[in-house]
């Protein structure tokens, strides 16, 4: 055990060991010796913390004794509390957003509101209580956004934000809601509701089909569209721009599949898409075309592919008995025959799913009669097969499914010339109009020697000459001609990408034009110009 002394002299204090106790030990800092007693040891005394111990003596040690204020006949001086720099800092960006956000939506949303409570407007069919919701889900977020960018008049906008919310919930119960009444519907007096631009009497007797008719698909949104379209001045009523399709028993989903097979094959773009109305019930849908100038045969011929038609053409009506059964899914057996590719229906059942009026169902067949055949299934010339490709070409505008058609007609309209002449008068009427050509096509095209190939080509390398330089360099010298024609007339941009093909597949016939631009003065046209005439004169 180890012992802690002093030394008498110095004061250091050293740890030695018990065994020293009573001899003679040696100071290190002085020198001075002493004898290890009982006066040179120092005990170790135990340590211990506040509150370990009671007693009166230590209670009074530490503490601050209080400080006794005197008390003076003068007005003494009193310093306000310190303040938080949360108070003092000024509002931050983000909370001065917040707050213009809030307002701003709180705002916007009024104005869309009032403007689109109209008749024939936004919410148009809207019932009070989604009007309601739709209100609170707008003053909650607002409410939010400035209350937590309120900072330094937090209270003040807990009645701000309450004010602007009770003005928007008032609004809505001032604005009218109006209502498209469905066939039957009565009115709040008890009379039946009268259809617009529709004054007949309609009695059980002496009513004559139309009558019948209009009051049965509820004829009042196609009569508004009509008065719409109409032009007193050119002498157009406005029926023969608005068709009405009547479809009786049908699902939400399958109304929006009716709906893109229609637009699909009326070729009516994205933003004229048909107002679809729901009837007896929601059971039925009255699905109104307005705006485009076709033929009554042309709706009637689309009609029929969904089930029994009845026609009324004097007031441009289709009622059409929906065939269930054209949505219906492929049973496993018909599934397994579509995508086994060794089946030996495979073909024909994927061929049938090409006239389908589900468009996803189109593209799957058409996918699958675009992949290459598995070894050993030989194919077999099918001219139906290449009936339908075309016709979807003609029909159809969705950028993947002419793709896929493109694919397709690689593989089963090989060395076809009528079907490579059809497709290539069809890609060309594309071209002059500005649309969209997959690059499947122009291969179907080049791979069949099409005569078309150059002129489509060319038109599109003249749009895009990096993207399409490749196919024309595959046209090979018969294209000479257009590029130095191009050399003479286009661009520059499309001067440079001339010679880089003519470098690559240019005769001797060129070689005239060229050296003009040996002396040009674009550098970089100068060196296509030499090299190409390098590359020309190297070739026999």
């Amino acid at each position: 055990m180890d012992l802690q002394i002093q030394c008498p002299v110095c004061s250091r204090r050293f740890r030695v060991h018990e065994d020293l106790t009573g001899k003679t030990v040696e100071c290190g800092a002085c020198e001075q010796r002493f004898v290890v007693t009982s006066e040179t040891v120092i005990e170790d005394r135990d340590k211990f913390y506040p509150g370990e111990h009671h007693d009166a003596l230590l209670d009074r040690l530490g503490k601050k004794p209080p400080r006794k204020v005197q008390k003076v006949s003068f007005a003494q001086a009193e310093y306000t509390p310190d303040a938080e720099a949360e108070a003092v800092l000024p509002a931050t960006a983000g909370q001065k957003i917040a707050v213009m956000v809030g307002i701003v939506f709180f705002l916007f949303y009024t104005l869309v509101f009032v403007l689109g409570s109209g008749k024939g407007s936004v919410f148009q069919d809207v019932d009070m209580t989604k009007r309601l919701i739709l209100a609170g889900f707008v003053a909650f977020c607002s409410s939010l956004l400035i209350i937590f960018g309120a900072k330094g008049w937090r209270a003040r906008s807990f009645l701000f934000s309450s004010f602007l919310t009770a003005c928007l919930i008032a609004l809505v119960f001032v604005m009218p809601i109006h209502k498209i009444p469905s066939a039957g519907e009565w009115a709040g007096d008890g009379s039946q509701n009268e259809l617009p631009g529709n004054g007949e009497d309609f009695s059980e007797q002496g009513e004559d089909e139309v009558s019948v008719v209009k009051r049965r698909v509820d004829y009042g949104p196609m009569q508004r569209e009509i008065e719409k379209h109409a032009n007193e001045e050119e002498g157009e009523d406005g029926l023969s721009m608005v068709t009405g399709i009547y479809i009786g028993d049908i699902t939400e989903n399958n109304v929006q599949v009716v709906q893109d097979f229609l637009q699909r094959k009326l070729s009516l773009p994205s933003n004229e898409a048909p107002a679809a109305y729901q009837r007896n019930g929601g059971k039925d849908r009255f699905i109104v075309f307005s705006g485009l100038v076709q033929r009554f045969e042309s709706f009637v011929k689309h009609c029929e592919v969904l089930g029994k038609v009845k026609t009324h053409p004097e007031i441009r009506v289709i009622e059409v008995e929906l065939d269930k059964s054209i949505f219906a899914e492929p049973s496993r057996e018909v599934h397994r025959q579509m995508t086994d590719p060794n089946n030996p229906s495979y073909f024909v059942v994927n061929m049938e799913q090409l006239n389908h009026v589900n468009l996803r169902r189109v593209r799957l067949a058409v996918g699958r009669l675009a992949s290459p055949p598995p070894e050993g299934v030989k194919i077999r010339k099918m001219p139906r097969m290449v009936e339908e490709l075309i016709r979807l070409l003609r029909e159809e505008s969705d950028g993947e499914l002419v793709d896929n058609v493109g694919h397709a007609l690689q593989i089963w309209a090989k060395d076809d010339k009528e079907a490579v002449g059809t497709v290539g008068r069809i890609v060309v009427s594309w071209s002059k109009s500005g649309r969209f050509i997959p690059i499947s096509l122009v291969e179907f095209l080049l791979e069949n020697g099409s005569e078309d190939s150059a002129l489509v080509i060319d038109g599109l390398w003249g749009k895009s000459p990096e993207r399409w330089s490749e196919y024309y360099v595959k046209l090979g010298p018969m294209i000479e001609g257009r590029l130095t024609n191009h050399l003479e007339t286009s661009p520059v941009e499309l001067k440079k990408a001339a010679l880089g093909i003519l470098r690559k597949i240019g005769t001797r016939k060129s070689l005239p034009i060229l050296e003009k631009y040996r002396d040009h003065q674009d550098e970089e046209i100068k060196i296509l110009a030499t090299r190409a005439i390098s590359a020309i004169e190297s070739r026999k």
